[in-house]
């Protein structure tokens, strides 16, 4: 089955509205675009109302936000704040055992919890119309490895 297709909608908001192949933009129905990011739900915590405001803002000004996908930012958010406390437990159960891992039970769980979150952040940061740099560089600062630091990047890439 191939792609559906997109609507006149989605090729007036993306730039690629031709009216000879398209037909007329008033048929098109107009995309609800958010002009203003509205506050962050009562519910997030810090780490959530950060990302809130910085991706938020971000897809805000590249026009890439409508009120049908505020749901989309809300769950980045929340998972974007769930992966962060579990690199904040693995860096002070870290600390805690003066830099060495073990067979520690409750870091091994953080690290698990961490790495089968990271598909569904990057599943509703794809959603929300982010292309794979603007992922990669919205997980960057997620990154945790075994030894709870940031995850490095390899010396030469293709």
């Amino acid at each position: 089955m191939g792609n559906p297709r997109k609507s006149n909608a989605q090729h007036v908001a993306n730039g690629t509205f031709r009216k000879d192949r398209h037909g007329s933009p008033v048929t098109a129905r107009a995309i609800d675009l958010v002009t203003e990011l509205p506050p962050a739900p009562d519910y997030f915590c810090e780490y959530a109302v950060e990302h809130w405001s910085a991706l938020g803002n971000e897809l805000v000004r590249e026009k890439k936000l409508t009120r049908s996908e505020l749901h989309l930012l809300a769950s980045a958010c929340t998972l974007h704040a769930r992966i962060r406390d579990l690199g904040d437990v693995i860096t002070r159960r870290r600390e805690t055992l003066n830099g060495f891992f073990t067979d520690d039970k409750e870091t091994m769980n953080a690290l698990k919890e961490s790495r089968m979150t990271m598909p569904p952040y990057n599943k509703c940061l794809t959603d929300l119309g982010m292309g794979a740099v603007a992922r990669s560089q919205a997980t960057q600062s997620l990154a945790v490895t075994s030894s709870g630091g940031p995850k490095r990047k390899p010396a030469f890439s293709k």
